[in-house]
């Protein structure tokens, strides 16, 4: 009888232990259904590199044909040719990225190319071009040439983050040249006559 009682009182307890465990298996499944913040950090890989770059690298991680659809549009004659200033070119690189982008990505890629500029690193090699340039940084005085001849409310289109206090002026209305130290070169043909030339000096100097 007392082996009985044992055997029953055993039972008894295994079965409220399941019903327990079974009863926080379920409390626990639910916590886990319930919907979770997402923290977001958003880094760029390229240290130093142009921002007409950059726009081209963070838009290829969206999709790869992206990049050439980018370069494309900015070969194109008008893009950035009548920029005076950083401000203006940067105006425009941020417009030609978004043109290709659905408008809540374009803000992710903006919010993106916004934190890359404001790195201390990039900030760094920013200094650097400018004490090395041959062609002389000034500070910008003249707002107009900002918005060139975009229809897109400036409103729109944030680019005083991406600036420091003093800009490098644009340099014959180009957003893009090659600085060499001795001269700026501001196509490709003038890059690659350019490499020629040193190449075969280097050849004569070895």
């Amino acid at each position: 009888m007392e082996l009985r009682r044992r055997s029953r009182g055993s039972v008894a307890f295994l079965i409220s232990l399941l019903l327990v465990l079974s009863f926080a298996g379920d409390l626990c499944f639910a916590e886990n259904r319930r919907p979770k913040n997402v923290q977001v950090s958003l880094r760029a890989k390229w240290t130093g590199t142009p921002l007409l770059l950059e726009a081209g690298e963070l838009l290829s991680k969206e999709l790869k044909n992206l990049f050439w659809e980018f370069t494309d549009l900015w070969l194109e004659p008008d893009k950035g040719s009548d920029c005076l200033t950083a401000k203006c070119c940067i105006h425009k690189i941020v417009h030609v990225a978004r043109s290709l982008q659905s408008e809540p990505l374009g803000s992710v890629f903006e919010f993106s190319l916004m934190l890359r500029s404001a790195s201390p690193r990039l900030m760094l090699y920013r200094q650097l071009a400018e004490d090395s340039s041959s062609y002389p940084s000034d500070d910008e005085t003249n707002s107009e040439h900002v918005l060139g001849d975009l229809s897109e409310p400036l409103s729109r289109v944030k680019v005083e983050p991406f600036l420091i206090s003093r800009n490098l002026r644009s340099p014959e209305g180009s957003c893009c040249w090659v600085d060499t130290g001795t001269g700026l070169l501001f196509n490709v043909t003038e890059l690659l006559s350019w490499l020629d030339t040193s190449a075969k000096l280097e050849k004569l100097n070895t």
